[in-house]
């Protein structure tokens, strides 16, 4: 029986499916930060797309785990494509590694567009564009 027929015959869905959810999260969580120590892009990469390619649906915190870790990498197309797929934007991690690596015309610019998109702007990422 496959997880999404579990949670469907199990009586009280909503208790079943968030233990469920929450030992994948840490699973997943487990993985990301598995690849992370051993500084293997690759491995989250795979992590990632699998689970891109499942039912589970990342969270913000996994999102930008992977985000970062490209960043650091010096991965910033992936970065970037990563970033422009979240429905919840990391526009800080973005910002900051796209300074990291000494791209200051494309953070200034990411900059600029979330000031248009009416994204508050604090500190933290402000900073960094100094």
């Amino acid at each position: 029986m496959n997880l999404k027929e579990k949670t469907e015959t199990h009586l009280d869905g909503s208790k079943f499916n968030s233990g469920i959810c929450g030992q994948i999260e840490n699973t997943y969580d487990a993985l990301v930060s598995a690849c992370i120590g051993l500084r293997s892009i690759r491995g989250v990469k795979r992590v990632f797309n699998y689970m891109l390619n499942s039912e589970f649906e990342p969270d913000l915190y996994i999102r930008n785990r992977v985000l970062l870790i490209h960043g650091k990498c010096g991965m910033m197309i992936d970065a970037r494509m990563l970033f422009d797929t979240m429905p919840e934007r990391s526009w800080n991690i973005i910002i900051g590694e796209l300074v990291d690596v000494g791209d200051y015309v494309e953070a200034f610019r990411l900059f600029l567009m979330m000031w248009e998109e009416f994204v508050d702007v604090g500190s933290r990422t402000f900073v960094p564009m100094i």
